[in-house]
């Protein structure tokens, strides 16, 4: 596993404030972006069973680790469908146990599916548009991989896959005639795969072309899993850092 690094996060999650949509009422719409994520990551891991397991504390939730993002979204009329990709690949160390050094190395994929449906609009002014409320439902899909090894008591490894269904809401404002304000947030796992997984982001978009796109904002990911097997994971660990983004539009 390579040293600390958030390295890629892949294809969509949700869209850009309704003030930055293109004009067109008829057909598909369509966005793709490109970001970075200055991630830090906290919580707790551990691998193996009652009989022998490892454990190690991550305090880093200002590590600006890298993250590179790739996003998509395609809306007609209310309704939009939504693809969200995360590659995670993080290697460090720690010192929780004393005197002694435990080697953390995660490495993760998730790549998440859903459907969103505009309910409800309000009118902001005859020059900004409109503000948009949505529900979505989806399922992400979950690989991971977990590695400590504990000087003085050697290496542990465990790999699972599971996927999680979850349920979220968005709110598009528009601030004027080229910023809008998105706020989006879902909840997942219900003990289907996770305990309990959330996520959520917040982004301001200025729109200075039409069909360009800069944007800032803030993401929150945790998830609280454990896989009570025989190579037993628990991973209940928050990703959180700031957003920077290009979008395209058409």
């Amino acid at each position: 596993m390579r040293s600390a690094s958030l390295v890629l996060l892949i294809a969509g999650t949700v869209g850009c404030a309704t003030s930055s949509h293109p004009a067109n009422d008829v057909g598909w719409n369509y966005e793709l972006a490109t970001l970075y994520w200055a991630v830090g990551l906290e919580g707790d891991v551990a691998v193996g069973d009652g009989g022998g397991s490892s454990s190690a504390s991550l305090d880093d939730p200002l590590g600006f680790e890298k993250g590179a993002i790739l996003h998509g979204e395609m809306e007609r009329d209310s309704w939009s469908l939504i693809a969200d990709g995360l590659y995670v690949d993080y290697a460090g160390s720690t010192g929780n146990l004393g005197p002694l050094t435990t080697q953390v190395g995660i490495e993760a994929a998730i790549v998440k599916l859903a459907v969103e449906r505009t309910v409800a609009s309000w009118s902001a002014s005859s020059t900004t548009g409109r503000i948009d409320l949505s529900a979505y439902a989806g399922a992400r899909y979950v690989h991971l991989e977990v590695e400590l090894d504990v000087q003085a008591s050697g290496r542990r490894a465990a790999r699972e896959d599971w996927v999680d269904p979850f349920v979220g809401l968005r709110v598009q404002i528009p601030m004027g005639q080229h910023f809008g304000l998105e706020l989006s947030g879902d909840v997942g796992g219900f003990g289907v795969g996770s305990d309990l997984v959330w996520d959520l982001s917040t982004r301001i978009d200025w729109n200075p072309y039409p069909g360009f796109g800069v944007f800032v904002g803030y993401k929150i990911l945790e998830y609280d899993f454990d896989e009570g097997s025989s190579d037993t994971i628990r991973y209940d660990v928050r990703l959180s850092g700031p957003l920077l983004g290009l979008a395209w539009r058409f």
